[in-house]
């Protein structure tokens, strides 16, 4: 009964959608959840209170000189109580942004409403937001505005929900989701395609350009070994990791005792760290001893049909050359030979068009398409003599150089420890900038390349910037003696000023620095290059 009321629920509030004209009804998304008051700098949240439609005043200096981008319409959606007076409601609301808006250009703006289900579940004057989310176009000429998670590239893969799926990033990261492990805002299985969207940031400079720092929620400082957010949608909606079930990723990097996965969650518009998990070495044993561990991976191949046989060529990997793919028709996934150990050979007319062009996308994008997973686990044969080695659609990785882990959640996760080892020491270290108050958009970090660590800097009252938690804490556990980086940037009358300092750290207690114009590009080869 409980899923005929909500059907009956969206059915209703979609006749309503389609009668009215406004564009807060021209895209309409549910969601669980939504934080809005930490949307970042670049954006502007103003706020109704619950059930009323008067919305916080915008000032002036609010808007000026930004053109919008974007205007999200947030409220929430009584499931428990559908006669809820909602459109009444968010017409009014719309009638006071207008007002509030009045003058700006909004002839671009992209619209979309995200209803919250969580109304009737928890307190929704406590917990959930009401109101708009005003998102502004970057400056073209802020060099700021070059950074951020929109330089990490978005992977996509569409799955099916209800069958295992296993996905490579191009940096290695292995992702497996078991089936049927997604559910709705409204806690219904997702049923049919899923889109997952996957970034990595494995490296120090992916790490920096993405202005992904490494900071926990409470300030500490960490060292990272890798960076992901995992993301999944169907049809335009969120969909979430269902109670029971856990995504297992793996992330190639070095595994060394001590260190958790972090989930990412967000703090006055920055992603910070929280509720650290360890990642046990056991975890590790695990995934490869479903492996194997040598990776036969086709990086770039050609399928095609000889005498009846599929068959596959490729470049050489860790001096193995794969010449011969077999599929398994069943579905669930592939076995790929160095040569015909199981003597499996299928005819052409077996495979439907479809069924080759996926098997051909996959050796295109060292992805497993037709619901990925892999067959045979028990099956695998690892001998001493490289040609008599049988692989699946995953490259093996050792355990000392991967860190697996479980997420429940999905979203930003990462593999980090609280900054230690012998010359870990509490210092304080600030740095001093005659001309840091006349310049706009002014950001400082320090980057330690050797343990990933990227790490904002905070302005103290006398105007100086510390890499400690500010004034109140001025000390901060640090690598003292390590090799680091300053990066300072920010803007002066449509120009980039830029340092990138290489320091010591511990050497001094404040470090000098001396911005100079350049040209934003050449500013961002200078990171690149650098680290």
């Amino acid at each position: 009964m409980k899923n005929i009321g909500l059907a009956l629920l969206l059915f209703a509030a979609n006749i309503t959608i389609a009668q009215n004209d406004l564009p807060i009804y021209d895209k309409v998304n549910f969601v669980k959840e939504m934080d809005a008051k930490n949307m970042g700098k670049n954006s502007l949240f103003i706020a109704s209170p619950f059930a009323k439609p008067q919305l916080s005043d915008i000032r002036d200096q609010d808007l000026a000189g930004k053109q919008i981008k974007k205007i999200t319409y947030l409220y929430s959606n009584n499931n428990a109580n559908p006669s809820f007076g909602q459109n009444e409601l968010s017409n009014s609301r719309y009638k006071n942004l207008m007002s509030e808006l009045s003058g700006a250009d909004l002839a671009n703006v992209e619209w979309e409403t995200k209803v919250q289900v969580g109304c009737g579940t928890i307190p929704c004057s406590q917990k959930l937001d009401h109101g708009f989310i005003i998102e502004f176009e970057e400056e073209s000429n802020s060099i700021q505005g070059q950074l951020g998670h929109h330089q990490l590239e978005n992977q996509q893969k569409t799955i099916r929900a209800n069958q295992a799926n296993t996905i490579k990033g191009k940096e290695g990261t292995l992702v497996k989701i078991p089936e049927n492990a997604f559910v709705d805002a409204f806690g219904n299985e997702v049923i049919g395609n899923v889109d997952i969207n996957l970034k990595e940031a494995l490296t120090t400079e992916a790490i920096v350009l993405a202005n992904l720092a490494t900071v926990t929620s409470n300030g500490e400082i960490l060292q990272s070994k890798g960076m992901i957010e995992l993301t999944a949608h169907q049809n335009g909606n969120e969909v979430y990791v269902k109670e029971g079930k856990n995504i297992k990723v793996t992330v190639p990097t070095e595994f060394e005792e001590g260190y958790s996965y972090f989930e990412g969650e967000q703090k006055e518009g920055n992603l910070v760290w929280a509720n650290p998990v360890p990642i046990e070495k056991e975890l590790n044993e695990e995934a490869v001893d479903n492996q194997v561990k040598v990776d036969l991976i086709v990086a770039q191949g050609q399928v095609e049909f000889v005498q009846n046989e599929m068959v596959a060529t490729s470049s050489s990997y860790t001096n193995l050359k794969l010449i011969k793919v077999t599929v398994n028709k069943k579905g669930v996934g592939y076995d790929i030979t160095e040569k015909s150990i199981k003597n499996r050979s299928f005819n052409e007319e077996t495979f439907t068009k479809a069924e080759i062009d996926s098997i051909q996308s996959w050796f295109d994008n060292d992805f497993a398409p037709l619901g990925g997973g892999w067959q045979g686990r028990n099956d695998f044969l690892m001998n001493k003599n490289a040609n008599d080695m049988v692989g699946v659609n995953l490259g093996g990785v050792s355990q000392d150089l991967a860190n697996t882990f479980r997420m429940k959640k999905l979203g930003w996760a990462n593999i980090d420890c609280l900054t230690r080892g012998n010359n870990v020491k509490k210092i304080r270290y600030n740095v001093a900038q005659n001309t840091i108050d006349s310049l706009e958009n002014f950001t400082i970090s320090l980057v330690v390349p050797s343990r990933r660590t990227f790490i904002p800097g905070y302005e103290m009252k006398n105007g100086n910037y510390s890499f400690t938690h500010g004034d109140n804490e001025p000390m901060a556990l640090m690598p003292v003696g390590e090799q680091a980086y300053i990066i300072a940037m920010g803007d002066k009358d449509g120009q980039t000023y830029f340092e990138l300092k290489q320091v010591k750290i511990g050497e001094r207690t404040i470090e000098e620095l001396d911005l100079a114009k350049m040209n934003k590009d050449e500013a961002l080869d200078q990171i690149k290059k650098t680290l």
